[in-house]
């Protein structure tokens, strides 16, 4: 106990812990594609189907918004499949 004490061990720990910054909220996927929440399956592939001719690499687009493009796309198929 004396050896934290005395070499600061305490003091690291509260600005560790302190140091860490929250999360920011994740992106919901209706937002990402632009669709309202309660979009259906033919709403959400449209939707998915613009972006993509928008953001694909193979179109000059960026490699990560096509993964969030795609991971929108999966979350909405899932959600009106029930």
């Amino acid at each position: 106990m004396r050896a934290i004490e005395r070499h600061g061990g305490a003091e690291i720990l509260d600005r560790a812990f302190t140091g860490f910054v929250a999360l920011p909220a994740p992106e919901q996927w209706w937002q990402v594609l632009g669709v309202a929440e309660n979009a259906t399956g033919g709403e959400i592939d449209a939707a998915y189907r613009r972006l993509a001719a928008l953001h694909h690499p193979d179109r000059g687009g960026d490699s990560a918004q096509m993964a969030r493009i795609n991971a929108a796309r999966d979350q909405g198929l899932a959600r009106s499949r029930g």
